[in-house]
């Protein structure tokens, strides 16, 4: 379900649809430690949560470029995503079938009753329609809440697929907390009141 689909059906109103939110930051901020950072808050207070983190790790092997990972937010696996060219190598390429294996994980934990969907971010993949992007729909058809950090080279391509529906967050935790704490809450209502009879 693209989002823009869901502004063409007339029959779900604005208080229907699933809350998404962006978080705007630009390189050199650290996105992946705030997001990390609100996850474990969150996980403390025993939410469920699928989504990924970015981390990098330094490499003495002669390669040019930083070993990148994400983290399962579920259940804490590391998954390298970053592919390795050999030394010598000038520039680093993202590992497509990684990143989709990543991507299989989070959504496994998705229909097994997430309540949040943390994405790291919406950049170059998401923005061709690859990565995260059918995990994000996916989380918008089971009612989760979405947060995604976006960086400002990748927000036009973020506000063409959200059309208008996600909020802005600022890069600060305790908003950030607050509107996650608030969704979660309003989905869990709407979920309960799915559920019981008439």
């Amino acid at each position: 379900m693209h989002l823009d689909t869901v502004m063409q059906t007339p029959t779900i109103s604005v208080d229907d649809l699933v809350p998404v939110a962006g978080i705007r930051f630009e390189p050199g901020d650290t996105i992946d430690d705030l997001l990390e950072d609100i996850a474990n808050d969150m996980k403390r207070r025993g939410v469920r949560l699928a989504g990924l983190v970015q981390s990098e790790e330094a490499r003495d092997d002669g390669q040019c470029c930083p070993a990148t990972y994400v983290t399962d937010l579920r259940d804490g696996t590391r998954i390298r995503i970053s592919a390795d060219r050999g030394t010598g190598a000038r520039g680093c390429r993202l590992d497509a079938s990684a990143l989709s294996e990543a991507a299989k994980r989070v959504e496994q934990a998705i229909l097994d009753g997430a309540q949040v969907l943390i994405v790291n971010r919406f950049g170059q993949s998401e923005s061709d329609g690859r990565g995260l992007r059918s995990t994000i729909e996916l989380a918008l058809e089971c009612g989760v809440p979405v947060v995604v950090g976006v960086r400002e080279a990748y927000s036009a391509a973020w506000q063409n697929f959200h059309g208008g529906l996600a909020i802005e967050l600022p890069f600060e935790k305790d908003p950030i907390v607050a509107w996650l704490d608030s969704t979660t809450s309003k989905t869990s209502d709407d979920r309960t009141a799915a559920t019981e009879p008439a």
